[in-house]
């Protein structure tokens, strides 16, 4: 399932998270979404999943650092 934009909305009991698909076309602003899928979820298991993302992504972002991607352009360079 393929989603490039999520609206998240709350109860006091529960978070609602809707994933939503943006068509874009050339130059134009992007059309109307269409919601792709709804997930509802407890505020417990919101906050673990806050906790698993950042902890992904933390992980992800250290392997773009500046260092790795210089490492990548220098062999770019040669002529083998």
């Amino acid at each position: 399932m393929w989603s490039n934009f999520a609206v998240a909305r709350h109860s006091p009991y529960e978070f609602t998270l809707d994933f939503i698909r943006l068509d874009f076309s050339g130059k134009q602003s992007p059309r109307r979404g269409v919601v792709v899928k709804r997930v509802n979820m407890s505020p417990q298991f919101v906050e673990q999943l806050i906790s698993a993302l950042s902890d992904n992504m933390s992980k992800f972002a250290s392997n773009l650092a500046p260092s790795s991607l210089e490492s990548l352009d220098d062999h770019d360079d040669d002529p083998d």
